[in-house]
């Protein structure tokens, strides 16, 4: 198992440049000889960081700033060997870095009368309730959640 991020959840998006790796590897016949880890902007690949040997046989960090930009989804690959010389790889299934918020540049919010509202009123009607509709935000991370405030 390979986790991008901390060592008990795999992260999916983060706002720092530094990437770090967990994983668990056995191999109860030979044993497990040595691990190389490779980054890319796509699985497999290894253009952000080429497969290099680890010192730990179940995490390793790597300071990429400056390597990356917002909306960059990092795939990291983790190849072991054991003693008997076979190789088994994975990668995982990325983290992406978010550093800026989403876009508003083309938004728009607008009231919106009771009739036209999206959630109409059951029989009953309440001053104190205002309907809003929205539309125009962006993020190439995707937006999860609107907070209104």
């Amino acid at each position: 198992m390979q986790r991008d991020g901390g060592d008990e959840e795999d992260v999916d998006f983060q706002q720092s440049d530094v990437i770090t790796l967990h994983w668990n590897v056995t191999d109860d016949e030979s044993g497990v000889d040595f691990c190389e880890v490779a980054l890319g902007l796509s699985p497999g690949s290894g253009e952000v960081h080429q497969f290099t040997q680890q010192p730990s046989l179940y995490s390793a960090t790597f300071d990429l700033s400056g390597h990356l930009t917002h909306g960059d989804t990092v795939y990291s690959t983790l190849r072991c060997h054991n003693y008997a010389g076979m190789t088994s790889h994975v990668t995982s299934d990325g983290v992406t870095i978010v550093t800026q918020p989403p876009n508003s540049d083309h938004a728009s919010v607008e009231t919106v009368s009771e009739t036209q509202s999206y959630y109409p009123s059951r029989a009953f009607h309440q001053s104190t309730v205002i309907h809003l509709s929205w539309e125009g935000f962006f993020d190439v991370t995707g937006i999860r959640n609107y907070q209104v405030t």
